[in-house]
């Protein structure tokens, strides 16, 4: 069922959106999120490290092993 005339996602937000994502951003980030990823696998130290759910995605495709969670 087709409610609000804006197909099957609905009515689109006219809003501006205050954090606004391009392409330079994603690029950025997803290169600080790799360096942390290599980083942390050739055992640098770092202030922060990956989040659990990556640790978790390392080990289970055997990237790494050990109970670094």
């Amino acid at each position: 069922m087709n409610r609000g005339g804006a197909g099957s996602f609905g009515i689109p937000c006219e809003t501006k959106d205050k954090n606004h994502v391009d392409v330079e951003f994603l690029d950025t980030y997803a290169t600080k999120q790799w360096e942390t990823i290599l980083h942390f696998l050739v055992g640098t130290e770092l202030p922060e490290g990956p989040p659990p759910g990556v640790l978790q995605l390392l080990k289970q495709s055997k990237l790494m092993e050990g109970d670094h969670l």
